[in-house]
């Protein structure tokens, strides 16, 4: 079975086990979610090791099972660093899933469309996640100047590394120097605090 490879690969490493059993059956995700991480592995070259453990890509517009989604994250952080490097690995490929969006034509288009202005990126980003997970949710306060709380619930991706990584990026992407920092309620429940 899938998950036993992707587990013997990546599990001694992180929580995957406990998130595949935690996971809601009816939780999907968009598999453009994975298309960008699974890219990054053909790039360093780790795509073939990548096809041995799961034999075939996401459909980019297809969903896939939440569980899925998350073992095939876990597993390209796994080869992007190394197994014992996979929340760096996850962290890095987040931050680079939101730099390749933007240097996509749908992504130039948007960001010209709403200046580097965080706080438009940042709802937009919302409005994306709406259309790509059908499980959890992200809820934005940007009631203080220059910051943004983003409180996460439900969120079967990590979030100390793959989300943060995430949200990193996107504010390099736009150019803005900010600071990112996460506050863990528990593995599925936390707050990220944007300051720029």
């Amino acid at each position: 079975m899938v998950f036993e490879s992707a587990l013997d690969f990546v599990g001694a490493y992180c929580d995957l086990e406990k998130r595949l059993v935690d996971i809601p059956p009816a939780a999907r995700a968009r598999g453009i979610w994975v298309r960008t991480f699974e890219a990054e592995i053909d790039k360093v070259g780790q795509l073939e090791r990548f096809l041995r453990i799961f034999p075939s890509r996401a459909s980019t517009l297809g969903w896939l099972p939440c569980s899925e989604a998350v073992a095939r994250v876990a597993v390209c952080g796994a080869l992007y660093a190394s197994p014992s490097d996979v929340h760096a690995g996850m962290r890095r490929i987040g931050q680079v899933q939101a730099l390749r969006f933007s240097e996509s034509l749908l992504g130039r288009s948007l960001i010209r469309l709403l200046s580097p202005d965080p706080v438009r990126v940042l709802q937009q980003g919302a409005a994306a996640r709406r259309q790509t997970c059908n499980y959890g949710q992200w809820d934005y306060d940007f009631s203080q100047p220059r910051r943004a709380t983003v409180r996460h619930r439900d969120e079967y991706g990590w979030l100390e590394s793959q989300v943060l990584g995430s949200a990193e990026g996107t504010l390099q992407a736009i150019g803005v120097n900010a600071t990112v920092e996460l506050t863990l309620e528990d593995a599925y429940n936390g707050v990220v605090d944007i300051r720029w």
